[in-house]
C-alpha cells in the first residue's frame, strides 16, 4: 500500500492515525466573486474554513488550519506521532 493515504472520517482512520501512516484530507476551493476572495473549505474536518486573496494564501491558510484542527479536535494524531499529512485540494475553477 506504499503511497496510500487513509481519508480522514473514513471507517478505520483512527485505527491508521495510530499506526503512524498518512490521512487525507480532501479541501475544495471556490472563488467568491463578490468579496475578491478564495475560500476554502472541508467536509472531512470540521471547522476548517479559510479564505485568501490568492491561491497560494488560501492553500498556506488551509495548511495551518488543518495542524492547529487537528491538534484541537484530533489527539490522537498527535500521540500516535504521525506528523504526515497529505492535503488534496480541489479547485473547481473555470480556467
Amino acid at each position: 500500500m506504499s503511497g496510500y493515504a487513509w481519508p480522514l472520517g473514513v471507517p478505520g482512520w483512527r485505527i491508521w492515525a495510530k499506526l503512524g501512516l498518512p490521512l487525507t484530507i480532501k479541501v475544495e476551493i471556490a472563488r467568491d466573486d463578490e468579496a475578491q476572495v478564495f475560500v476554502a473549505s472541508s467536509k472531512n474536518l470540521h471547522g476548517l474554513h479559510v479564505e485568501g486573496e490568492t491561491l497560494d494564501e488560501v492553500s498556506k491558510e488551509v495548511r495551518s488550519a488543518i495542524l492547529d484542527l487537528l491538534h484541537d479536535n484530533y489527539p490522537l494524531a498527535e500521540k500516535s506521532g504521525n506528523q504526515r499529512t497529505t492535503l488534496e485540494i480541489r479547485t473547481p475553477l473555470a480556467a
